[in-house]
């Protein structure tokens, strides 16, 4: 929920406050609601730490923004 509602709502409070507005903030807004990397789990996997729980968690990030980033830019249009 923070990945995909949060940091978007957070991104565009402290930009429009700075005076950040248009095409730019729509870029920041739409690049904070993008899913987690795919690095997330390698590194898990590196250092050893519940790198199943992180490919897990990086999957469904990857599935819900199939329906937040639509959202998000026709929202922003």
């Amino acid at each position: 929920m923070g990945k995909f509602l949060l940091h978007p709502l957070l991104i565009f409070g402290l930009f429009s406050l700075i005076g950040l507005e248009g095409l730019p903030l729509h870029v920041f807004i739409l690049t904070a609601s993008l899913p987690c990397h795919a690095q997330t789990a390698i590194l898990a996997q590196f250092y050893d730490t519940e790198s199943e729980y992180a490919s897990n968690l990086v999957s469904l990030s990857t599935i819900v923004s199939l329906v937040t980033i639509p959202v998000y830019a026709a929202i922003l249009m």
